[in-house]
């Protein structure tokens, strides 16, 4: 596979895996959702080809590809919301 196609399929994981995560976790509010997309987006595409070579040990077929970057997306989505709420119960009530 060229690069545009991987990149692609990397792509369609990680959109994937944000959607799935929407689902489970609706965002409290607009700046929320985009955010969090961004960061699972970005996450899925850079992070999830590394994660399944090095901790999954997955052949390199495109469905692995796709279901790596669905993984390390919706994780990420899980990671930002948790992150958010352990910060905004350091900082007391307001």
């Amino acid at each position: 596979m060229d690069e545009l196609t991987t990149l692609a399929v990397k792509a369609l994981g990680s959109f994937g895996g944000a959607v799935l995560a929407l689902v489970f976790q609706p965002p409290l509010n607009t700046r929320d959702f985009i955010i969090r997309s961004v960061f699972a987006f970005l996450c899925g595409v850079l992070f999830g080809d590394p994660v399944r070579q090095q901790y999954l040990n997955w052949p390199e077929t495109w469905q692995m590809w796709v279901a790596s970057s669905a993984i390390v997306s919706l994780a990420s989505w899980w990671v930002w919301g948790a992150a958010v709420r352990l910060i905004g119960a350091y900082k007391g009530p307001k």
